[in-house]
């Protein structure tokens, strides 16, 4: 990009933590913990983030950039004998990755003597902070909204005045969530600006060269870890792609691959939906699978010792630790989870990624399928559309480069026998909640990508039929569900939704404001929707789109 000063072709390249120059007591600690060679992020990065003030860096997930933070940030520490108060500051996104930034950290800090004094700890929601302005911490990993309340504070701020690293970890993230004000509000409340800065992001674009030029100055030193003609996505995950005759199908088989996948000795695997509720129902589907014996369940649960977790946020964060600490300790397991487990979670042993119906932001598919493979591993990764979904695959291929190394019709995965009818789910409410929340996720796919809500909302409602067991059955929504995220024509919602439990009836009224604007806009005080009787109901629909071009 033209817009960097690019430094990795000048600096130095070591293979090996011993040829840094580091403390000695640091280089024994790294080596202790298990990291002797270093990784191409490391070796591009560490020497820059030790000698320069400011260092911009993308690359991609999986590829030890934390490490590349810990080395320079704990060696300043240990050269600074005289050190008060807070000396590494780390922002992440999220509480999960803060958490795993500060596992990182404790694999190096717990192998230094005791007398090195390295100390760390976490400002992030969810869970009490404990911070002694008088003894405070060496390194302190937060979030931006606990961080930025906890500066509030002026015994707080006061003890980040001798600060000499802040590190933006996952920016374009951050800068994805909104952070950026707070990000800068944080920056004007900390006592120094004599400190070094670290960005890593596993995408540079416009916003974030932005953001790095306002938070650390336009004299950064940019580094690439990504070659220039490489995509985003890891070349050693094999990304298959499957096109289903429709969402209910999508579902059929992702399901069934992933069901056969439990009696494979190495699946563990990450199955990613649109909504918490999404991820109640399936958790469930799968306790029933289990209980039907849709698979050899003592092979899986007993000689494998399979665990079958999900993560969503509907969970509190005590129970979030312990579902991302089990399924880290599991060898054999799937994880269903929505995209909050997308970014900054680090599960050894990941072989499949599993991903039903598009991401509302084309860069999440890159963070999904970036759990796999890490660490020079190889994995799989699977995207499971409806045709009419289509869009979000041109997408992927123009905004991100993805391309796909096999791509497969819904029909050549083989179904499980008797797949519906041995995972039905009992409670009518999970099942509405599922199909609610299914419906407000693909209208945010339909907006995103521009596809056609009047194929893709009765298929949703097809999925319904499926689950319920009734091939006739109607979706029962309410006047605003309509209004705000079905948004189809009357006579075809007549065909897959009821109206608080009425079908949609024929408009007798002459309501002005609905003959002026000649437009599709069935509403009215009492709730019921019709055919249009003018020539617009005559009208194919999106014809002139050409939907079936893409």
């Amino acid at each position: 990009m033209s817009f960097f000063r690019s430094f990795s072709t000048s600096v130095a390249r070591f293979t090996k933590v011993a040829d840094l120059q580091l403390d000695p007591r640091l280089i024994k600690a790294v080596t202790k913990a298990g990291f002797t060679e270093l990784t191409p992020v490391q070796e591009k990065t560490v020497v820059p983030a030790l000698e320069n003030s400011g260092v911009v860096a993308r690359a991609k997930t999986g590829t030890g950039k934390t490490l590349a933070f810990v080395l320079p940030t704990v060696n300043e520490l240990l050269l600074n004998k005289n050190r008060r108060g807070v000396s590494t500051l780390v922002i992440a996104p999220t509480r999960d990755l803060a958490m795993q930034i500060e596992e990182e950290y404790q694999k190096v800090v717990s192998k230094l003597p005791r007398s090195a004094g390295v100390t760390t700890t976490m400002m992030t929601g969810g869970k009490p902070t404990y911070f002694n302005p008088q003894r405070p911490p060496s390194i302190v990993i937060a979030t931006p909204g606990r961080l930025a309340d906890m500066l509030s504070k002026s015994p707080v701020a006061e003890a980040f005045k001798n600060l000499q690293y802040r590190v933006y970890d996952e920016a374009d993230r951050l800068l994805e969530q909104g952070f950026e004000d707070e990000l800068l509000d944080i920056e004007s409340k900390i006592p120094t600006t004599d400190y070094k800065s670290m960005l890593f992001s596993a995408t540079i674009d416009t916003r974030v060269d932005r953001f790095a030029t306002k938070a650390i100055g336009p004299g950064y030193t940019y580094i690439n870890c990504v070659a220039e003609d490489d995509t985003e996505a890891h070349e050693n995950i094999h990304q298959t792609l499957v096109l289903s005759e429709d969402i209910a199908q999508s579902y059929e088989k992702a399901l069934s691959q992933i069901i056969r996948g439990l009696e494979r000795p190495d699946f563990k695997a990450i199955l990613f939906v649109p909504t918490k509720a999404a991820v109640s129902m399936l958790e469930q589907m799968f306790e029933s699978a289990q209980m039907h014996r849709l698979y050899d369940t003592d092979l899986v649960h007993r000689t494998y010792r399979s665990q079958i977790v999900s993560l969503s946020s509907a969970l509190n964060q005590a129970k979030r630790d312990r579902v991302v600490k089990k399924f880290k300790a599991a060898k054999h397991g799937l994880l269903i989870a929505t995209d909050v487990a997308a970014r900054g979670m680090d599960f050894t042993g990941i072989s499949d990624v599993y991903m039903v119906s598009p991401s509302n932001q084309v860069a999440d598919y890159v963070h999904k399928i970036g759990r796999t493979a890490r660490a020079g591993t190889s994995g799989r990764a699977w995207l499971f559309l409806s045709q009419n979904e289509r869009r979000y695959v041109l997408a992927l291929q123009r905004e991100r480069g993805i391309s796909f190394k096999e791509e497969l019709k819904g029909e050549e995965i083989e179904t499980i026998s008797d797949l519906w009818e041995n995972i039905a789910i009992p409670e009518a409410e999970t099942v509405d909640n599922f199909i609610n929340s299914a419906l407000s996720a693909e209208r945010q796919s339909i907006s995103s990508f521009k596809m056609n809500a009047e194929r893709l909302m009765p298929e949703i409602v097809g999925l319904y039929r499926k689950i319920v067991n009734n091939p006739e059955a109607r979706f029962n929504i309410s006047d605003r569900t309509y209004q705000q995220t079905v948004q189809i024509r009357g006579d075809i919602a007549n065909q897959f939704f009821s109206l608080n439990g009425r079908g949609f009836g024929i408009r007798r009224d002459n309501n002005s404001k609905y003959q002026k604007r000649k437009t599709f806009d069935n509403y009215h005080a009492r709730g019921s929707y019709s055919k249009r009787s003018d020539k617009f109901q005559n009208r194919s629909p999106r014809s002139s789109r050409k939907w079936d071009d893409f």
